[in-house]
């Protein structure tokens, strides 16, 4: 009894870390991502202090990696509980590291495996081994780890790119989209929108991504899905957030929270236009999204409250 209480009460503070580390990731917030990936990854290590490893280590090191911050991510991929060489091959957050960089990442990999393996033997991992042992939980988390890596992959690369006017990357992007979305579908319909124990946490935003990234139809036609997981605890608050805004855009010309950003003519971002932009904090602060002026600020982006404008 107490041990389902503990793990619940871990659950429900460790979700919230895993959920605004993801969102704050998926925004290309990288440096502030960092903050609640590190405060899961303490609870998990106070908690379970015997677990020598841990899924958000795995985040941290995918942040580190993007930021090319090589030692950072050779010491979080230490800790992090991974078991997917071949996935670990085509993770587009270690590119740009050189051939023998990413040998050493790769060696971390394959020590970790052994490791865990061996530590699952002992039972070392009690609170994580009804979750490894279950075959539809790896099948689901193998299938939802390719489909996020497809959906980030040429993004990414064009992200970092220095110039922007070569779209080449963009559109293999969105030329991968419509198979991403066939297959996220198919999930859906086998296995419903997957909880959290039906998946490893750092999966937990594959759907979301492929379906924000998704044509408008797709987007509306799956809406109720993505209410509905996000209503029962399986869609974190800021993932349905930023899904609601992309709808509402398309349907209606405004956004409700504010994450939603365009381009004008003279090439300068500005927030697109929010729905009561007044009160738009108290529905951010809802949905765990920051004050919508820290958002903007972030993003580079000059921007002013409603109630703080000249009249």
């Amino acid at each position: 009894m107490y041990a389902q209480k503990k793990d619940s009460i871990f659950h429900a503070k460790y979700d919230v870390y895993i959920f605004q580390g993801d969102s704050l990731k998926n925004l290309g917030l990288l440096d502030k991502s960092v903050v609640p990936y590190t405060s899961a990854m303490e609870l998990y290590k106070k908690t379970y202090p015997k677990t020598h490893f841990c899924n958000e280590a795995y985040k941290l090191a995918q942040v580190y990696g993007l930021l090319n911050n090589f030692d950072s991510t050779d010491k979080y991929l230490r800790f992090s509980t991974f078991y997917d060489t071949s996935s670990f091959k085509f993770d587009t957050s270690f590119y740009q590291f050189s051939p023998s960089q990413k040998r050493k990442l790769k060696d971390n990999i394959v020590y970790i495996n052994k490791t865990i393996k061996q530590e699952w033997k002992t039972e070392i991992l009690d609170f994580d081994l009804p979750k490894i042992a279950n075959n539809l939980t790896l099948h689901l988390t193998e299938q939802l780890d390719s489909l996020q890596q497809e959906d980030q992959k040429y993004r990414l690369l064009y992200q970092h790119m220095d110039n922007k006017a070569d779209a080449t990357f963009l559109k293999k992007a969105i030329e991968t989209d419509s198979s991403n979305v066939r297959f996220a579908k198919k999930i859906i319909s086998q296995y419903g929108w997957p909880s959290s124990a039906m998946i490893d946490v750092k999966v937990k935003s594959a759907l979301f991504l492929v379906f924000q990234h998704a044509s408008e139809k797709t987007q509306s036609e799956y809406y109720s899905v993505l209410k509905q997981a996000y209503e029962e605890g399986k869609l974190a608050p800021p993932d349905f957030a930023l899904f609601e805004d992309r709808v509402s855009t398309f349907k209606n010309g405004y956004q409700i929270y504010g994450s939603q950003i365009e381009v004008d003519i003279n090439g300068k971002k500005r927030i697109y236009p929010i729905k009561d932009e007044k009160t738009v904090d108290e529905r951010r602060k809802k949905m765990w999204l920051p004050p919508l002026e820290d958002y903007a600020k972030e993003m580079n982006i000059e921007y002013k409250k409603a109630d703080k404008l000249s009249p």
